[in-house]
């Protein structure tokens, strides 16, 4: 907006450069899917990279409880995939959701999982 005031820009070129610049910044990236985080967690072998990579990474997943007292999940028809989500919200029971990755480690088993926040069913259409 400094350019605006210094150098008598149109006001129309002004607001454009306003509402690029708030939009950049309001942008998030899309929702990752099962298969883009499992191309991803095989792809980086970095935490550091993987955690910058998937951090704070909104996700759509379909999730099932692993059972036996458990409270992470996997993803439906991908148990051996050996990677595991924890939803930090208690409440959530699994099925179809969205929510947000806050943190990965790798789990004793060699897999790895995904610790999310802000789990909440999918709406039905």
């Amino acid at each position: 907006m400094t350019l605006c005031i210094l150098r008598s820009v149109s006001a129309v070129a002004c607001a454009f450069l306003a509402l690029s610049a708030t939009s950049q910044t309001l942008a998030s990236p899309p929702p990752a899917t099962y298969n883009q985080i499992l191309v991803d967690t095989q792809r980086i072998s970095n935490e550091y990279q993987l955690m910058t990579a998937m951090g704070a990474r909104p996700v759509v997943l379909d999730l099932v409880g692993f059972g036996k007292g458990s409270d992470a999940f996997f993803q439906r028809g991908h148990r051996k995939d050996e990677i595991g989500f924890v939803c930090m919200n208690p409440t959530f029971k699994g099925g179809a959701m969205t929510g947000t990755i806050v943190r990965t480690e790798v789990s004793p088993d060699t897999g790895r999982f995904y610790f999310l926040k802000d789990c909440a069913p999918m709406r039905k259409k």
